[in-house]
């Protein structure tokens, strides 16, 4: 009995040490695999992925966006319910997927945009928003404009800026807008712009903060950047400082008379041409300085062509045109090619334009005659004084083709000396100093 009890201790013994025994040298037990965090299965074919976004700014997220780097738009809100209040989180679950990065976007309850690009949520399951790089969004729809030139020059240059910038960006307009025509402009961006209108002779004006998803075009004329709104037609326009009642009163159509002779219209007679009587003085006791506008209103009973007799103030010469069609054009420009001489009686059949006088036979004392001497026509004639910007174009919108001349009369009553330039439609600009007191006609080269 004792063998037997002996030979049972020896073999459960042996039972005991085979596992070990099986076990090789140096080879520690096999461990479980572990889970890692978010349930994923390390080096499976498929993961599913849950960030954790948290919202540390000061306001509200009403809009998060959580997509992947490989797609090109932001998907569905991630948010269904409430908005993310701030110090709040929210896990957001990502499916299943090889795909480890994505981008991440909020909307905050005052409008501002804040993202996270490239955000790789294998490696780091929590994406942290605190404000820091939140902006408002960068409005890029595609909007129209008409521009109405109904200013006296030629538009070369048209910019609008977004009110934050901190330049004028490109010219939107990519050519010109020619005295009394329109253009249509396309640009991309917000309502809210700054308006920058360049003309040709390099002088500029602006207007800022203006909205212009509310009118589909803007109008461009004397008094534009002071109206109280942006002008799309004329009866926005404000009117011109000095010019009273008596300018405006009765009934009638309303006619807006543009001022850019370089002078004072002291009196403006409009009539029907042909009339026996000029009437009455339109500017009653005010006066049209130059560069300036006023609205008059005019009875025109069927007619269309009209004559305009103007005075000057304490400056030589007179306005005269004849033929300015009013069913046209709700529209006089006084310019230099409407100044003749004291007396000198206008010619509509000979006038170089509709609605301009007749050259006079002779220039009087103070009017220089311009001769254009050259084959190619005169676009444009400065005349200031020495080292002075550049003012108006005496020609105003008319042209001094080959051989014609031009009646220019003192710019500045009592003063002779001047620097003149000219400039031709074929690109050339001449310049020269003339004493336009002493110079009875000058011949252009």
């Amino acid at each position: 009995m004792r063998r037997v009890a002996m030979l049972l201790l020896f073999l459960t013994a042996q039972l005991a040490l085979m596992p070990a025994l099986a076990q090789p040298q140096g080879q520690r037990p096999a461990i479980p695999p572990v889970t890692p965090p978010g349930g994923a299965q390390q080096g499976g074919a498929q993961q599913d992925r849950t960030v954790m976004v948290i919202n540390r700014a000061s306001v509200a997220v009403t809009t998060l966006y959580v997509s992947s780097t490989e797609e090109d738009n932001w998907g569905t809100n991630r948010l269904t319910g409430q908005p993310l209040a701030a110090g709040r989180s929210i896990p957001v679950r990502l499916g299943a997927g090889r795909n480890c990065r994505f981008d991440l976007q909020v909307l905050y309850a005052d409008g501002k945009v804040e993202e996270r690009r490239d955000q790789d949520i294998c490696r780091n399951r929590i994406v942290m928003f605190d404000g820091s790089k939140a902006a408002m969004p960068v409005d890029r729809t595609e909007r129209k404009i008409i521009i109405l030139n109904r200013s006296p020059r030629t538009i070369k240059q048209v910019f609008l800026s977004p009110k934050t910038a901190t330049n004028w960006g490109d010219d939107a307009l990519g050519g010109t807008i020619a005295s009394g025509e329109e253009s249509e402009l396309t640009y991309r961006g917000d309502c809210i712009v700054d308006v920058r209108i360049v003309f040709d002779n390099a002088s500029a004006e602006e207007r800022r903060e203006a909205d212009l998803c509310d009118r589909r075009s803007i109008l461009i004329a004397p008094g534009w950047t002071t109206a109280d709104e942006i002008p799309t037609t004329e009866a926005d326009l404000p009117r011109a400082a000095g010019a009273g009642a008596s300018g405006s009163g009765g009934a009638g159509d309303e006619i807006l008379v543009v001022n850019i002779t370089g002078k004072t219209v002291e009196e403006l007679y409009v009539f029907p041409d042909g009339a026996a009587d000029e009437g009455r003085d339109r500017l009653g006791n005010d006066t049209l300085e130059d560069a300036s506008n006023v609205r008059i209103r005019l009875e025109r009973r069927g007619a269309c062509n009209f004559s305009v007799h103007g005075v000057f103030s304490n400056a030589p010469g007179e306005l005269r045109m004849t033929g300015v069609d009013l069913c046209a054009s709700r529209e006089i420009r006084l310019d230099g090619a409407a100044v003749v001489n004291p007396g000198a009686p206008a010619n509509a059949a000979t006038a170089a334009r509709p609605g301009a006088a007749a050259p006079a036979a002779a220039p009087a004392a103070g009017i220089t005659r311009l001769r254009n001497g050259g084959t190619a026509p005169v676009v444009a004639v400065f005349a200031d004084s020495a080292g002075a910007p550049r003012s108006v174009d005496r020609l105003g919108d008319r042209q001094l083709g080959a051989g014609e001349t031009f009646d220019l009369a003192l710019p500045v009553a009592g003063q002779c000396q001047y620097h003149l330039v000219v400039i031709y439609r074929d690109g050339r600009n001449t310049e020269a100093d003339a004493d336009l007191c002493a110079t009875r006609e000058l011949t252009l080269p």
